[in-house]
């Protein structure tokens, strides 16, 4: 048994098919990045859902040698399941692996992140907030849990965006008070930083969005808030148009320099989906385990308005934007 599940989780892309396809649609002023996302880590012997730390590995090997501009990890790196130490320590694995990535590492996190599914049987002091999840991964910078990166050669802006941005409040014994299990959020303060910083942008430059769960997911059994917002913010910045963002803010996207949204990328339902809702493309991830590593090779061609996505298996599907 033992060996059977070690042999399932060292994966192997021998014959380089991946990185022969990724490379040919790479180049130019495009942006390219390896995307996974629902990883599920969860470090122990013989368990059968999530990635393996050899897996991973692939994921980071194959991100290294394909010539991409960064990895992008959509959230739920880690299963949930555990108390607050066992996610810090599966979250510091994660750490010592990406730390072999050579090139910039753009993280989320997503709804199993925080340790919210403990909590059915744990403690509220079992949550990790966002300063305690970016901590464990070496990525302090990330802290508040939403950021941007810029890449002037594509002049594409990424967006990531914190989808579990839920408001906690700490109790004197410094734990945190416990919310609903699935509870979606883009909070108030995140909404404003997007529309006032996030998509004012140059003259010819462009946005990207990375989120964990879709701006338009609409679940029927979790607690959701802030969507309604993030897709009126959306679809006015296409527009031109004027947003509200509260008693006493707005924002007038008429006169940001540039207002192009190149699409929204997605993970969360472990379902690959290509769509487009009121003008703006939405593209959902799978989730990155099964008998081999799940990922993909985005290239987002401005010049060719094309966006590229190859499988780890080497299929490369053309979107138009």
């Amino acid at each position: 048994g033992i060996l059977f599940s070690l042999a399932l989780a060292l994966p192997s892309f021998a014959d380089g098919r991946f990185q022969r396809e990724f490379g040919l649609v790479q180049g130019g002023d495009s942006l390219s990045f390896v995307w996974a996302s629902d990883l599920h880590y969860r470090s122990r012997i013989l368990y059968n859902y999530g990635i393996t730390p050899a897996g991973l590995r692939a994921i980071v090997r194959e991100t290294c040698l394909s010539g991409a501009d960064v990895l992008a990890l959509t959230g739920d790196l880690v299963h949930g399941f555990d108390p607050a130490d066992r996610l810090t320590r599966d979250l510091g694995e994660i750490r010592s692996i990406l730390a072999e990535c050579s090139v910039p590492v753009l993280a989320l996190m997503g709804n199993h992140d925080d340790g919210s599914y403990y909590l059915k049987s744990g403690r509220p002091g079992d949550m990790l907030t966002e300063r305690d999840f970016f901590g464990a991964l070496g990525m302090p910078q990330y802290a508040r849990g939403y950021y941007f990166a810029d890449f002037p050669r594509s002049r594409i802006r990424v967006i990531c965006l914190n989808s579990s941005d839920t408001p906690r409040q700490k109790l004197p014994d410094g734990s945190y008070e416990h919310y609903p299990i699935d509870y979606y959020s883009f909070g108030q303060e995140q909404l404003r930083w997007l529309a006032l910083e996030a998509l004012r942008m140059e003259k010819g430059w462009a946005a990207v969005i990375l989120t964990h769960t879709d701006t338009r997911h609409i679940s029927p059994t979790a607690e959701q808030s802030g969507f309604d917002t993030a897709c009126a913010i959306l679809d006015a910045f296409g527009a031109g148009a004027r947003v509200t963002l509260g008693e006493d803010t707005e924002a007038d996207f008429g006169g940001y320099p540039s207002r192009e949204l190149i699409g929204v990328f997605a993970g969360h339902v472990h379902k690959k989906q290509i769509k487009t809702a009121d003008g703006v493309l939405h593209i959902i991830q799978g989730c990155a385990f099964g008998r081999y590593p799940v990922f993909s090779g985005v290239t987002v061609n401005r010049s060719e308005r094309r966006i590229f996505i190859t499988d780890s298996k080497g299929n490369t599907d053309t979107v138009n934007f």
